[in-house]
């Protein structure tokens, strides 16, 4: 049976082949056979990453920028105008001079007018200011982006304005992150297609956070908070919201209010069972301490809970009444469970840990390492029979690698 060569490929195979490299290197790939020659032309997924094209000192960092940007000019001027773009990503190192700032603005006309499917800037190095005639906002307030799916927007300035025009004029996207921006003072985040939303690090220098987030996504499935913190926030449909991740582990003791106004936010939210709540203790103990509050009813329909807090054994207590607002709750995550010197252990083992769980089928340890604490946090799940199916324990990576899970525990 004869061998079969990469030139012995079908073209179609070829060209997929080259979408998953990094542009530049695709290009390259001319100069494996004439064959391969115009190949690089019909890339659907243009990837341009100025950080793998050179590594320059400082001294000859200008020109790397402008060699750089001319390919990515080039390489735009050859595609034929018939060839999809699903995605454009663009990393570079911006230069504020004129020449840059038209080739730039040249780039995003040409991913607007091929109707790119997912586009990704990240520019580096000095600040991106606004390009030539504006071209992005002003495509925001006009036709918007009809063919994106997906926006990433990270350390970027834009006002309100331009943020509620570009959401509500992308009229197919399905993903928006939104992270470390600035200008921004009122989040109106409207969107009859949007499923999945990210927002990240948004939180005013002094103690009191002002703005808003108004949410109206009657689509929206997954939504994710990692510290970010507004005065007052507003949902006017939130019907499909399956899955909530709250992360507020960066933040100081005080900024419980702000994971609090979230989880009022999603309280009347029926559809709500996933919860991944990343919190410090005092988040928690307020949490518990603090009876009928409005926020506690999120936990009502819960059925899926990762807890990632530090906890110590004298704090099982509180995580245990914590559990008992969770009524429907089925599978646990319990992750980063802290040593203690064990000065009060045998008097906290003699007193009663009562949890009340009805429903829960499994536990999941995470970064399990078999010490004392944990072994009693198995002990009492076990007693109690509080686990219906099984604890699964997901030990620490060694060497960079996750060894297997293995269970601690198994009713059938």
């Amino acid at each position: 049976m004869a061998e079969t060569s990469i030139k012995d490929l079908p073209v179609d195979l070829l060209v997929r082949i080259l979408s998953y490299v990094p542009t530049i290197d695709a290009s390259r790939a001319t100069l494996v056979s004439q064959q391969w020659q115009n190949l690089w032309h019909h890339i659907a997924r243009l990837n341009f990453d100025m950080s793998l094209y050179h590594s320059p000192s400082k001294k000859n960092l200008f020109n790397s920028r402008e060699d750089f940007a001319e390919i990515v000019t080039q390489t735009l001027l050859l595609r034929p105008k018939t060839t999809p773009l699903d995605s454009f990503r663009l990393v570079f190192s911006y230069r504020r001079c004129l020449r840059t700032q038209r080739q730039v603005d040249s780039w995003i006309r040409h991913a607007i007018t091929s109707g790119v499917g997912i586009f990704r800037l990240s520019f580096e190095g000095e600040q991106f200011i606004k390009t030539e005639g504006d071209s992005f906002a002003r495509v925001c307030r006009n036709d918007g982006f009809p063919s994106l799916t997906s926006i990433y927007l990270h350390d970027v300035t834009l006002n309100d304005e331009v943020l509620f025009a570009m959401v509500s004029n992308c009229v197919n996207l399905e993903f928006l992150s939104l992270s470390c921006l600035r200008g921004l003072r009122n989040f109106k985040i409207h969107s009859d297609s949007l499923e999945e939303l990210v927002l990240g690090y948004f939180k005013p220098s002094f103690s009191r956070a002002v703005g808003s987030l108004d949410i109206c996504a009657p689509n929206l499935s997954t939504i994710a908070f990692e510290f970010f913190c507004v005065k007052k926030y507003y949902s006017s449909d939130l019907s499909s919201l399956v899955e909530a991740d709250l992360d507020f582990t960066d933040g100081e003791q005080r900024d419980y209010i702000y994971c609090w106004d979230i989880l009022k936010l999603l309280s009347g939210v029926d559809s709500l069972d996933i919860l991944n709540l990343n919190i410090n203790q005092y988040i928690l103990f307020e949490f518990v301490d603090i009876k009928y509050a409005p926020h506690r009813s999120v936990l009502m329909n819960v059925k899926y809970l990762a807890l990632q807090t530090e906890y110590e054994e004298s704090d099982l207590v509180r995580i245990g009444e914590f559990l008992k607002l969770c009524p429907e709750l089925e599978l646990l995550v319990l992750d980063s469970l802290n040593e203690k010197d064990g000065r009060d252990s045998k008097e906290f083992k003699s007193k009663p840990l009562i949890l009340e769980i009805p429903s829960l089928k499994q536990v999941e340890m995470k970064n399990y390492r078999g010490s004392e604490n944990e072994l009693y946090v198995v002990e009492v799940l076990k007693t109690h029979k509080v686990v219906l199916q099984k604890i699964v324990a997901f030990q620490q990576e060694v060497n960079g690698k996750l060894p297997p899970p293995f269970v601690l525990f198994d009713t059938s």
